[in-house]
């Protein structure tokens, strides 16, 4: 839903890049709270599903990024190698997000049992 989303609205994508560029901590206070607040509190609910045992914050900010950067750079990524027209799809960009996220918790477990029986 929400790669859906980014990926329909372009103007949501430029202004947060916008903003995010020009750094004044007005604009950027308010753009996180109306804009930012439901697409952020909708992620971070999935990750407290999915991810029980992680960092909820951490990693619903980096799906969060990955998605608009996914997004925001397809127009100048379509001149790159092995591009092709499914790149764009929300539903893969969705995929890919989500099995990073999947491998990241399974190695966060991994490295936290590894580290619990070294002590």
């Amino acid at each position: 839903k929400f790669t859906l989303m980014i990926n329909k609205d372009k103007s949501f994508r430029a202004l947060v890049m916008w903003e995010l560029l020009d750094g004044d901590e007005t604009r950027l206070r308010l753009v996180a709270e109306e804009v930012l607040l439901e697409p952020f509190k909708m992620v971070y609910a999935l990750i407290e599903k999915i991810a029980p045992g992680v960092d909820h914050y951490m990693l619903t900010i980096s799906c969060i990024w990955l998605v608009l950067s996914h997004s925001a750079a397809a127009p100048m990524s379509r001149f790159l190698p092995a591009w092709g027209d499914s790149h764009n799809d929300p539903e893969v960009i969705s995929a890919h997000v989500i099995q990073l996220v999947k491998n990241n918790i399974n190695t966060t477990v991994t490295v936290a049992k590894e580290r619990g029986s070294r002590k």
